[in-house]
Order: C-alpha cells, then structure tokens, then sequence
C-alpha cells in the first residue's frame, strides 16, 4: 500500500440506478418526520398541564396522543431526581444539611422521594386526564355538541396561586420535576398567547379594513390626515388632478377612467393591406347586387298619364 493512501477511489464506479432519486426521498422524508415529530412533541409538552388547571377540554384539544406520553414524562422526570438523590434532589435535600433540620434528613434525602413525587404527579394526571378524555366521549355519544377544540373551563378560581404551589413543593421534593412542569407550563402559556394574537389579529385586520373604506381615497388625495390609514403622505401633489384621482380610485378599487386602450383594428382590412396579392373575396351568385328594373325607378318631373280602359 503507497503512503498517503486515504481510502478507495469511486470517482470511476458507476451511479446506481436511482440512488438519487432514493437519497432525496429518503432526506425529503427525514425533514417531514422531523417537523412532525417536533409539532407533535410542542403540542404534547403544551397540554400535559392542562389537566391540572382546567376541566371539559375538547376532544381534539387533549386526547390520548397528550394523555399517555405526559405521564410517561412525569415518571422518567421522577427517575430523573432520582438519580441526583441524595444530595440534590431537592432544596429540602440541601436544608437537612442544617442542624436543626438534620433529624428529618431521611425522608427529604431518601432516593425514593423523587420516584414518589413524579408516580404522584402522573397519578394526578391519569386520574383528571382520563375523566376529562370519558366526559368529551359522554357528550359524544348522547349528541351533546361542544367544540373539540376547546380549552374548558378553570379547575380552580385562581389559576396562577395553585401553579406556584405546586412549583414550590416541587422545588422542595424535586427540582428537575420542578423545571419541566415550569417549562410545559410555560409552552402552554406560549400557545394560548398564540390564539388570543390571532384573535386580535382577526379583529384589527376587520377595524383597518373599515378604516381604509372611509378614509383611504381621502387620505391618499390629502383631503384627511394620512394618519387614519396605513399611508405615510399623500400622492404627489404635482401629478395632474385627473391621474391623482385614477391612482386614488384604483387603490381603494374602484372602476378608473380615461385608461388608454388598444385600438380595435378590422381583421378583414388589415388583412387585405397587408397582403396586397391576395385576391379580393369572391361573392356568390345569389349575393351579387341584382340590376334595378326600369319600371321600379321613380318618374321625377313627368306627369303620370292616366289611361282609360276601353269601352266594351
């Protein structure tokens, strides 16, 4: 073997038959997955606290595919502190470090508190999830309409008080328990930020609309402050009047006049000019103008002799 050898040359082996084709396929595939899975994981991580806040949630809005991996999450996030335990798995951990705390160090410090702490949290889980998953397939089943979408209504009347209650005992018993419910909170907070912008969104798209009907031709012509629309200033006040009026018609949508058009030329003419040699079209028999008769002429000037019929 020659030195400096770097491995087998392919520049000379032939292209498999479709290898291309199935690359990007394959990659094509990979991507879609991808996006998918991440959609699907920021979906599941956004509602696997819900049933801890909120009950009668649509069936679309939290079913199964939220259900199950959100309990399997709260117990790997138990096993989780476990592993830290016995010196981290919690600040109650750390505060029996104290003298005076010293004699309770056994439970705080057990490794089995943070397996418990996360077991307790999915226990809470399976139990309002599953009454809220049997309650949307109730109203199902008796024809009960409610949106499958829907966020439900408040499991308590203060929200936010029971949140950092569960945050502070989680951070005493669990703290990497602790952080995951912050952050899938947290992503529910973000998707339902998103929803009330739409909304928001929706009705501000409604109020320009009417603005700009009563405004914007106006405001583009000068004769109102080009505040009330989305325009920085008016349209040149140097263009002439009838083109200034043209462009402010047309961009509220309405019917502009004066447009330049393209002349209507007459097929036939333009034809027989530009083809000089083509011979002129032939009429029929039937079309070709028939003589006028002498007798149907009008007589101008001569008196019309009246003829008697003779006597019998």
């Amino acid at each position: 073997m020659s030195e400096g050898f770097n491995g087998p040359e392919f520049n000379n082996v032939p292209e498999i038959p479709g290898g291309q084709a199935f690359y990007n396929a394959v990659t094509s595939f990979n991507k879609k997955a991808a996006t998918a899975g991440f959609a699907w994981f920021k979906r599941m991580l956004g509602t696997m606290t819900e049933p801890f806040f909120r009950k009668g949630m649509g069936r679309r809005y939290y079913d199964y595919e939220s259900f199950i991996p959100g309990i399997a999450l709260w117990i790997g996030c138990g096993l989780l502190g476990r592993n830290f335990a016995p010196d981290a798995s919690g600040l109650a951990a750390w505060f029996c470090e104290a003298k005076w705390l010293h004699p309770l160090a056994f439970i705080f410090q057990s490794k089995l508190l943070p397996l418990l702490t996360g077991l307790v949290l999915a226990g809470i889980q399976a139990v309002f999830g599953l009454q809220n998953i049997k309650e949307m397939a109730r109203l199902h089943r008796e024809g009960i309409p409610s949106h499958s979408r829907s966020r439900g209504t408040p499991r308590w009347p203060n929200e936010v008080e029971v949140f950092f209650k569960i945050e502070a005992v989680l951070l005493l018993l669990n703290w990497p328990l602790a952080v995951f419910f912050a952050i899938a909170y947290g992503m529910n907070a973000k998707l339902k930020a998103a929803q009330d912008a739409a909304i928001t969104e929706r009705y501000l798209d409604a109020m320009d609309a009417d603005l700009e009907n009563k405004y914007l031709e106006d405001s583009a012509l000068g004769n109102c402050p080009s505040a009330n629309t989305f325009l920085y200033h008016q349209i040149d006040p140097k263009i002439k009047p009838e083109v200034r009026q043209n462009i402010a018609a047309a961009l509220v949508g309405k019917p502009v006049s004066g447009i330049a058009k393209a002349p209507q030329r007459n097929t036939a003419a333009s034809q027989s000019q530009s083809s000089p040699n083509t011979p002129a079209p032939v009429s029929s028999p039937a079309e070709a103008p028939q003589p006028e008769h002498p007798a149907s002429r009008p007589v101008v000037g001569v008196a019309a002799k009246k003829i008697n019929p003779p006597a019998a």
